[in-house]
């Protein structure tokens, strides 16, 4: 296994702080162990504006943060955290956003949604659908004139992002320029390459990954549906311009190269690159990470060149 030296160093800072795996803990105790990660650089003080705002749901109210970079903004971009459905939150990754906006020149809306298992699907989904419209109903007031809009999200977060992007679709609902992505959970298959290769059980595992969807979706047979696994659609075409990011030691490496194949057969235009020497959650690394930095440039050249 060639892991590269920062993910080394990361497995090895994670194991001395006393990490333990996912699936040993309840979702509260995971929780509290995700939140007290965060970024080593403050990107905040590199963009014009944070603002936060909330968009009403049953029983409640979700937080979206509005980010909006110096330079005149070409796009919109929402972004959907990733942590399995279950732990999160949007104000965590406010630096990581701002990042990302100065990168693309784009606003970037970080959407949070409520976590499983209190809020099992499709209560995650609605809320990331939810997002994509209350952005398009404010657009005028979050840019000031229409951009493209552009989704985008890691891990689970990408699964919410692919997701939203079928149900746009389907439903004719808003236009979506691009899909961004990174390291997707698109299914279910827990038998296939990726998820039993030894050298992909690091930052997250297949044990992890069941313990996600058994909190996410309970039931199996409820899996299959696209809107939960979104390789089991059964149509693809029409789907967004697409850049998918996939990791060489990640559980999720192979489904996300999956749904890349089967988006090219569909006719979606797709760029797909695996970083080899990487695994799960070296996206969001852009502090630390060159493979990270060269994934946001990737990312950054595909945004900057829609019309």
């Amino acid at each position: 296994m060639n892991l590269d030296t920062i993910s080394q160093n990361v497995l090895a800072q994670m194991r001395a702080y006393g990490a333990v795996p996912f699936h040993t803990c309840t979702p509260e105790q995971a929780r509290l162990i995700y939140d007290s990660n965060s970024s080593a650089v403050d990107h905040e003080s590199q963009i014009k504006t944070v603002k936060k705002h909330l968009i009403p749901v049953s029983g409640g109210q979700n937080e979206v943060y509005v980010i909006t970079p110096f330079e005149k903004p070409t796009s919109v971009i929402i972004f959907y955290h990733g942590g399995g459905w279950v732990v999160g939150k949007a104000s965590g990754y406010i630096s990581y956003a701002s990042y990302l906006a100065k990168k693309t020149k784009s606003i970037v809306v970080v959407a949070d949604y409520r976590k499983a298992p209190e809020n099992p699907y499709p209560i995650p989904a609605d809320d990331a659908y939810n997002a994509l419209l209350w952005v398009t109903e404010n657009m005028e007031k979050i840019a000031g004139e229409t951009l493209p809009l552009i989704i985008c999200g890691e891990s689970a977060g990408a699964n919410l992002a692919a997701v939203t992007a079928l149900r746009a679709r389907d439903s004719g609902g808003p236009e979506i320029a691009c899909q961004i992505l990174a390291c997707p959970v698109t299914g279910d298959n827990f038998d296939n390459e990726s998820y039993n290769a030894y050298g992909a059980q690091l930052l997250i595992s297949k044990e992890d990954m069941k313990w996600f969807w058994n909190h996410y979706v309970p039931d199996p047979n409820k899996r299959k549906d696209p809107y939960v696994s979104p390789i089991y659609a059964k149509n693809l075409s029409g789907l967004p311009k697409t850049v998918i990011i996939t990791a060489e030691y990640d559980p999720l490496c192979q489904e996300g190269e999956d749904y890349a194949v089967r988006l090219i057969k569909s006719g979606v235009p797709v760029t797909y690159k695996r970083f080899e020497g990487q695994m799960h959650g070296f996206f969001t690394w852009v502090d630390i990470s060159p493979s990270s930095q060269n994934a946001h440039d990737i990312i950054s050249s595909q945004i900057l060149n829609i019309k």
